[in-house]
């Protein structure tokens, strides 16, 4: 039989007689057990007497005694709701570090509280009791059964009306008062529940759009919880002539409390909340300032529940052309039957007229089309809008083909205008002329506006950009749509490196074409080239100043007109969402085609997404430096402002600072800043922000002339600790009048000997809450793509304290390593953190304190102390929701290793024995060589009088009066004191003189030009490309033949013809692989060098990764040189040899080589990856004779 434990200490209550007498246990008092104790921990809401209907939350608390063994615990109850909330899932822990409050998130499950509702029956007994029983069952054990009881009293007299919410409605767009027919007025309503327990805020009734459930967008808030505030800003109203007549308008609406989500079990009801009212005028309005927005659209306005996604341009004749989606039924994207709205203002943004859908979705058979992009065709004045057109699938449901028939394919289509964009015509489907390949199977345009280019061989080319997904692909690619016969047709280039989205271009000032992309998981812009119109691009990059929350973005010139290469070409505008969340609409400037962002100012502090701009630059009112910005507004609303760059302000001064390279310690980093205003500047003081752990002082004041340009320097410390790889230094220059930013970009490199950090074995202390799947043994599984990551479910209280050990011995820490999540947004990126170590978690001490940027690059965290243990205190973390999450993909603590000793001497290239005559110039370079040092010391012995060594070149030079013989030793000493010799003889000898009374000198032929030497390569993953190693110095000639040819290649058409892909420069793609040559003069013949489209293994930071791209495949010396003139040279006769310190074998008509030509190999350590079954790669290292170059012979 089950042992039955019901004990109370104290607070026996004398029950009515419904009720069954038991003993209660009061709250907070422990209830021993036979494996330990139990206690009621507490019970919300406090009150004096409860009323029926009033719903409690009681904790509860378990501890172990030393006795107790390993056990099954599981929890009921008769009175409670989610008594399994204090099961025990699994076996519990023996003895008595056994201890768990009920409720708890186990697993990373957050279990729901206990909750007792009072009843009419408690009432009539005047207290209402609840029970727990637990029952513990060890392995082959009899059951332990536990029981505890509480109460709480209940009063019979009727309670007071409870309030459960607060409502409040106010405006929220920016047009005053009065308003007038057309304009859109916005509204935000903000409720709290006031009550103790979640409820949903309903709206039953409301004269504004916006606001009515069950159809989205509206102001339903489902599980407002306790104490709670929320704003809901999708409410509008456009104001009409029914409005006009009554001369104002009041919004209203009414809600009530209810318990349930359908608005079914009112809890209060009737609460009416009105905004201010609003006088509504026919009077004319007046001009609205720059930065002031006009609503275009909301929810409800012209028929469609939502409005989404704005594109934006300005006709030639100065009408202002505005589209986006019109989406109804709710806000989906394709296949939603949406369809394109577009509005035209003919007074430079001051007014609009009415709404007309110029490409109509359909319901039945569904059909739609979303996604607007205007380009203008400036030459004839034509314009295009471009979009989706789907109709039963959406982007990543499409499938391959172009049938524009096909309803299982999402299509390109678009429209033209002729007359300003007052009418259109019918959407034309271009999937079949612009799907290059037949495994493109999705496709869209990127919304907002396209470009014509301006300059060069492509000027007048017409541009919109897409993205599309290749089968088996992950991801988007980004492709320019261009047309170069006025629109008539369009044709796409070339799909871009994988990791876009929505994407744009730009026209930079020297006719480049930059693509700026939405980059998911990067926190930033992706930016990409094109050298030949939009056609092909090349290697991308992140801009790391562009903060992105994955978000479409706009990017334009400020001077569209600006003649090429002028400073005003140079002006580039760009405006997106700059923070983590889609908030913070931003406009940025640069002053230098995008490389740096100078100047930026905010035009939405909130809740905003999609944006584009267009330069008013266009028709009789032009005003250049005058912008249209069309953007997502809060709820779904379209808005419009004008915006200059005199509004923009700042300092016009440019900062450039070109790619540098700095090491641990101090170093000196250039920026060039350039007055691009009318006047001169003064007092100018340039302010670096450097990178935590690093050091870096601003600049002393100084002038800057109006179109002058000046050089500053700062000296930059960079941590001894300090790792290789990529890194920024932002620099604001100002003066009492503005300012404006650069960016220096930075390539930290470790010099010879320097040594990387390396991560030490932690183990985290303590539970982390975790996500099923995602729990905290991510952050040190090496894989950048998974993550530790708080409860989806469930708010994790802030501060979070993510302890780490590192042992039971204190170590010299470095620094702490935090890679942020790679993918799937923000959420939970740490924001705000401090850090402690110590060596006991009791006595850690605050060791520094900071903000991680959004980005997704990693976060690098100065320790520089010893201590056994170290405490990352998440102060702040992103959240775009009402929980808070945090999240971290890897987490390393890292140690220095300290610097190696170098003990390797130079390598000194064989001198040849050396003659001359008397007082004849000598001449004698010495060349060495040294792994480690970059200065080496040269010295010499037994030099004649008139000659010396250069103690920093090595160059032997000058002359000698006497005949003789000179045995000399040359010494290089490298900087850590290691030194190597070789010798050589120098012979100086009388000229002969003729005995012939009438000497008749014959001119001696010259020597014949030997290949000219180069320093070998460097071991590499994928070797690269030398030039040959230098041959011995002949004794004659004394001087060294010329590095660059003489006399002019001798080729000779008849003999050898060159071929792809060895010998014949240019690209080719043969047997599917893509090859590279370029040749060059190299002496009496050409050198040819090819490349190779691969993949290869390198080792960065530590790691073994495999890196896609253009990789040196060898080297070939075409057959215009006789064998004879390469005699000496090692690459033109068989045998073994060192140069540069590197082994090297030539072989000469083999059956790998073929008559007349001999192959060089370079001994090379070669990493390799093996893919292995379960996914991934191993990796391995080998040195091994890799292929370098051939040298044929004529």
């Amino acid at each position: 039989m089950a042992l039955a434990f019901c004990l109370a200490l104290t607070g026996l209550i004398a029950a009515p007689t419904a009720q069954a007498e038991v003993v209660v246990t009061p709250v907070g008092t422990w209830l021993p057990t036979p494996n330990g104790q139990v206690k009621i921990g507490s019970v919300t809401p406090d009150k004096t007497a409860y009323s029926v209907g009033d719903v409690v939350t009681v904790r509860f608390r378990m501890e172990s005694n030393a006795a107790a063994p390993a056990r099954t615990i599981v929890a009921t109850s008769n009175t409670l709701t989610n008594a399994a909330s204090c099961s025990w899932g699994g076996t519990f822990t023996a003895g008595s570090g056994g201890k768990y409050d009920c409720a708890r998130t186990q697993g990373g499950v957050q279990y729901p509280q206990l909750t007792y509702t009072v009843t009419q029956a408690d009432a009539d007994a005047g207290r209402a009791i609840y029970d727990l029983t637990w029952t513990e069952t060890a392995a082959g054990g009899t059951p332990v059964v536990t029981t505890i009881y509480g109460s709480i009293p209940v009063t019979t007299a009727t309670p007071e009306p409870i309030e459960y919410l607060t409502v409040s409605l106010a405006r929220t767009d920016s047009l005053g008062d009065p308003v007038r027919v057309g304009d859109t007025l916005t509204y935000a309503v903000t409720y709290t529940n006031v009550s103790a327990q979640s409820i949903t805020a309903f709206p039953r009734t409301s004269n504004l759009d916006g606001m009515l459930p069950p159809n989205p967008p509206n102001c339903r808030w489902a599980g407002l919880a306790a104490g709670a505030t929320n704003t809901c800003a999708t409410a509008s109203h456009t104001v009409t002539e029914a409005d006009l007549t009554a001369g104002s308008f009041t919004g209203t609406v009414t809600f009530d409390a209810t318990a349930d989500r359908d608005g079914l079990t009112v809890l209060q009801a009737g609460l009416v909340a009105s905004a201010a009212p609003v006088t509504v005028t026919d009077a004319p309005p007046p001009p609205r300032e720059e930065g002031q927005y006009v609503t275009l659209a909301s929810a409800g306005y012209a028929g469609f529940t939502c409005h989404r996604i704005p594109a934006l341009t300005q006709a030639n004749n100065g009408w202002i052309l505005a589209s986006w989606d019109g989406r109804p039924g709710g806000c989906g994207d394709s296949p939603n039957p949406n369809s394109i709205v577009q509005r035209i203002s003919k007074d430079g943004g001051q007014t609009w007229g009415d709404p007309v859908v110029i490409a109509a979705g359909q319901t039945s058979p569904r059909m739609g089309y979303s996604d607007p992009s205007y380009v203008v065709d400036r030459e004839t004045g034509k314009i295009f809008n471009f979009f989706v057109k789907s109709y039963d699938v959406g982007l990543w449901g499409s499938v391959e083909g172009t049938d524009p028939t096909a309803r299982n394919i999402m299509h390109a289509a678009v429209i033209e205008s002729a007359d300003n964009g007052e009418t259109w015509s019918e959407p034309r489907v271009i999937t079949p002329s612009i799907t290059n390949e037949s495994n493109w199977y999705t496709r869209f345009a990127s919304s907002g506006e396209g470009i014509q280019l301006r300059y060069g061989d492509y000027a007048g080319r017409l541009i919109q950009q897409y993205s599309i997904g290749i089968t088996g692909q992950n991801g988007l690619r980004a492709v320019s749509v261009y047309s170069d016969d006025h629109g008539v047709t369009w044709h796409a280039g070339n799909p871009t490196e994988t990791g876009m989205d929505e994407n744009k271009t730009v026209e930079l000032s020297d006719g480049r074409v930059m693509l700026n992309s939405r980059a998911p998981g990067t926190g930033a812009r992706r930016i990409t080239i094109s050298e030949d119109g939009g056609v092909n691009y090349g290697p991308a990059y992140i801009d790391r100043a562009l903060i992105d929350p994955a978000n479409n973005a706009s990017i334009t010139r400020a001077y569209p007109n600006a003649a090429e290469g002028s400073p005003q070409a140079k002006m580039l505008l760009f405006s997106n969402a700059a923070a983590g969340s889609r908030s913070n609409g931003t406009v940025k400037l640069s002053y230098d085609d995008g490389q740096t962002w100078s100047v930026a100012k905010v035009f939405e502090p909130g809740s905003m997404s999609y944006s584009t701009l267009t330069p008013l630059a266009y028709g009789p009112g032009a005003q250049p430096g005058t912008y249209g910005l069309l953007f997502e507004g809060t709820s779904s609303t379209i808005r419009y402002m004008q915006v200059s760059l005199e509004w923009l302000g700042g300092l016009p001064v440019s900062v450039v600072s070109t790619a540098q390279t700095v090491n641990r310690g101090v170093n000196t980093v250039e920026f060039e800043l350039t007055n691009v205003g009318a006047e001169d500047l003064t007092g100018l003081t340039l302010t670096p922000t450097p990178a935590v752990g690093w050091t870096a002082a601003p600049s002393a004041a100084f002038d800057l002339a109006a179109g002058a340009s000046t050089t500053i320097s700062l000296d930059v410390t960079v941590p001894d600790w300090a790792d290789a790889g990529a890194a920024t230094l932002p620099v604001t220059v100002a003066t009492a009048d503005g300012e404006s930013q650069g960016m220096a970009r930075l390539t930290v490199e470790l010099l010879p000997l320097q040594n990387p950090a390396v991560s030490v074995p932690v183990t985290v202390v303590g539970d982390l809450p975790y996500q099923p799947g995602e729990d905290p043994s991510k952050m040190f599984d090496g894989n950048t793509s998974t993550m530790w990551h708080t409860p989806w479910q469930t708010t994790v209280q802030l501060p979070l304290n993510i302890n780490l050990s590192v042992g039971e011995t204190p170590l010299e820490l470095a620094y702490l390593e935090v890679l942020p999540r790679q993918s799937g947004g923000n959420n939970g990126k740490i924001t705000d953190y401090e850090l402690y170590a110590g060596d006991s978690l009791d006595a850690l001490v605050k060791i520094g304190e900071g903000t991680m940027s959004l980005d997704s690059s990693v976060k690098r965290i100065p320790l520089d102390t010893t201590a056994r243990f170290v405490q990352l205190r998440v102060i702040k973390a992103f959240s775009d929701q009402a929980m808070q999450f945090v999240s971290i993909a890897e987490l390393a603590v890292k140690v220095a290793v300290p610097d190696s000793v170098d003990t390797t001497a130079p390598v000194i290239t064989a001198v040849a024995d050396v003659s001359v005559e008397t007082d004849a110039a000598v001449s004698v370079a010495i060349e060495a060589t040294d792994d480690v040092s970059t200065a080496l010391t040269f010295s010499a012995v037994g030099l004649p009088a008139g000659v010396s060594i250069d103690a920093a070149t090595g160059a032997i030079s000058g002359s000698v009066a006497a005949a003789g013989t000179h045995e000399v030793t040359v010494t290089v000493e490298d900087e850590a004191g290691n030194k190597a010799t070789v010798e050589f003889t120098l012979t100086v000898t009388a000229p002969v003189v003729d005995p012939s009374p009438s000497p008749s000198p014959s001119v001696s032929p010259s020597p014949s030009v030997s290949p000219s030497p180069s320093v070998s390569p460097s071991p590499s993953v994928s070797p690269s490309p030398s030039v040959s190693p230098k041959p011995s110095v002949s004794p004659k000639p004394s001087v060294s033949p010329s590095v660059k040819p003489t006399v002019t290649p001798t080729k000779p058409a008849d003999t050898f013809v060159p071929s792809a892909p060895y010998t014949k420069p240019g690209a080719y793609l043969l047997n599917d692989r893509r090859w590279v040559t370029t040749c060059e003069d190299y002496s009496q013949t050409e050198r040819c060098r090819t490349e190779i489209w691969a993949t290869v293994v390198k080792v960065e930071n530590g790691q073994f990764v495999r890196k896609t791209g253009w990789a040196f495949n060898n080297l070939t010396y075409l057959p215009y040189m006789e064998r004879a003139a390469w005699t000496g040279n090692p690459l033109g006769q068989a045998g073994e040899f060192t140069s540069g310190g590197r082994q090297w074998k030539t072989e000469c008509d083999t059956a790998a080589t073929g008559r007349g030509a001999c192959r060089s190999y370079t001994m090379t350590t070669v990493y390799t990856a093996t893919a292995k079954p379960a996914g991934g790669y191993s990796f391995s290292q080998s040195n091994e004779w890799v292929f370098n170059n051939i040298v044929m012979f004529k």
